[in-house]
């Protein structure tokens, strides 16, 4: 070994053995505790376990707003309750106003997040359903975190995950959105009259049946569908800059330019910029058994409050109009 470079690993050596002398003087001096003094002031920085807190309750549950950092589990079960476990420093808004449950968590104090806890449980909301009900709004937006959905029926059902995987099964909508940044998307056993499917890094897999119209973007990944619908059902476009499409018995690459075939009431749009596309079409050659989850008045009553669920005051929400007449008239036609 070279002298300089002899040197230089003693030094390390020696700088690596004073900080581990200081690291256990320090907590021998009661540094554990002001490690948690600054947990308690900054809501970005986490120490321990300690600060884990929860929230439960078990009123009716209409319709579902969750925001914040969380893993999401909302599944059907003998009746409604929600269980909230969170950060003590990250308090987050809950309340249900006339069964309308929204949970908000506030934002952090700085862009930065360091976390020296050991806990194995990250914040995570959970929600239970009566079975048999149908929900107005299912809206979950979360920045990292996984997402699970099991046996719910709703109006409306937009999830969105940064950075998490997004799975959903036995679930029934009317209308929904689902986007991920990097998960993969995976929907089971899903009925749906009218979805948007938004992925920039992740495979997407889909099963179920698709009416209405079915719109898939992926930038990165990879997608396939499964319908229990016959292809003469379907409108059917797709397109690949990169990677081959394979749409029920036609094989194409993508060089061979956009599918477009049928002339169906249902439309299924497909686009990949990297990935290949694969759709596997049924037998089943009728809608006429996928009824609307809310229909009528109140699935115009359900997109009034659906698009209140933006505004300023939330709380106050239900006593705003908004004259929204126009919106009235095309959340029916969504549902005609």
């Amino acid at each position: 070994m070279k002298k300089g470079l002899k040197k230089f690993v003693i030094v390390c050596g020696v700088v690596a053995g004073i900080g581990a002398l200081c690291t256990v003087a320090g907590f021998a001096m009661g540094g554990a505790k002001s490690i948690d003094k600054v947990s308690d002031k900054y809501s970005w920085f986490n120490a321990g376990t300690e600060h884990m807190k929860s929230w439960e309750d078990d009123s009716e549950i209409t319709s579902i707003k969750i925001d914040g950092d969380y893993d999401v589990r909302i599944q059907k079960g003998e009746r409604d309750s929600v269980k909230v476990c969170y950060a003590e420093n990250l308090d987050p808004d809950i309340f249900n106003d006339e069964g309308r449950l929204s949970i908000v968590e506030p934002e952090a104090d700085s862009a930065i997040s360091i976390d020296f806890s050991s806990r194995d449980t990250a914040p995570y909301v959970e929600i239970t359903c009566a079975d048999g009900k149908a929900l107005n709004v299912v809206d979950v937006d979360v920045e990292n975190g996984d997402v699970s959905i099991t046996g719910i029926n709703a109006g409306i059902m937009n999830i969105d995950s940064e950075f998490g995987q997004i799975a959903l099964d036995g679930v029934k909508f009317d209308r929904g959105e689902i986007g991920s940044e990097s998960g993969d998307i995976v929907c089971t056993g899903v009925v749906s009259r009218g979805v948007e499917i938004d992925s920039e890094c992740g495979d997407c897999t889909l099963s179920g049946t698709f009416a209405g119209k079915t719109d898939v973007e992926i930038e990165s990944g990879n997608l396939q569908i499964d319908t229990d619908l016959a292809p003469e059902l379907y409108n059917v476009k797709a397109s690949a800059e990169s990677g081959t499409m394979k749409i029920g018995k036609t094989s194409l690459d993508y060089y061979d330019g956009v599918f477009a075939d049928g002339y169906g009431p249902n439309k299924l749009m497909m686009h990949s910029e990297c990935g290949d596309i694969t759709v596997k079409f049924g037998s089943k050659d009728s809608t006429a058994d996928i009824k609307a989850v809310v229909a009528g008045n109140q699935a115009a009553q359900v997109l009034k409050y659906y698009e209140s669920m933006y505004d300023a005051d939330y709380n106050d929400s239900h006593n705003d109009d908004h004259d929204n007449d126009h919106d009235d008239d095309h959340y029916e036609h969504e549902f005609d």
